[in-house]
């Protein structure tokens, strides 16, 4: 019988622990988009990101991660991230956010546009020994090109070029 309840206690304590983990990488998350994302502070990254991190374009390391995060910033020098809400199971947090901010600078081969934008998203991250390890981000890129004037907001010029095309046999 006091095996079991040894047994029973082991359990307890593991839980707890787990419980307090998911807690710590929630709270990681909450700082990274507070601190580091709307109040730029960059060098953050540092202790809470892995040396060995690879995010969804199979970039490493600290640095790949700041640079991502650079280059939105200097593009959107205005923009503010809000976490609207945030799931953690075990090693891994999943976020909804919401960036809103201003195209004033070069993203990624865009040149600035000037044009507000709201971008919803869904930000995965995944945690080892308390340090994030791999991010993904979903955005709607649709609506985001859409915004910035990349693409126009009525597709159907678009549907329509696709349906000669379908009609022509092509």
């Amino acid at each position: 019988m006091k095996t079991i309840a040894q047994i029973c206690i082991v359990m307890v304590l593991c839980a707890q622990a787990a419980v307090a983990q998911t807690a710590t990488n929630k709270a990681t998350i909450r700082d990274l988009y507070e601190n580091i994302l709307n109040h730029r502070q960059l060098a953050l990254a540092d202790s809470i990101v892995a040396a060995d991190y690879t995010n969804q374009q199979g970039l490493k390391g600290v640095q790949a991660f700041k640079q991502n995060l650079a280059g939105l910033l200097a593009a959107f020098p205005d923009g503010k991230w809000k976490v609207t809400a945030i799931i953690a199971e075990g090693n891994t947090v999943i976020v909804k956010q919401q960036m809103n901010g201003t195209h004033t600078g070069k993203f990624q081969q865009i040149q600035p546009t000037n044009q507000a934008v709201v971008v919803d998203g869904i930000a995965i991250y995944t945690f080892r020994d308390g340090r994030i390890i791999h991010s993904e981000v979903l955005t709607d890129r649709l609506g985001f090109m859409q915004q910035l004037g990349v693409i126009d907001r009525d597709l159907s010029a678009a549907i329509d070029k696709v349906n000669k095309g379908h009609e022509q046999g092509q």
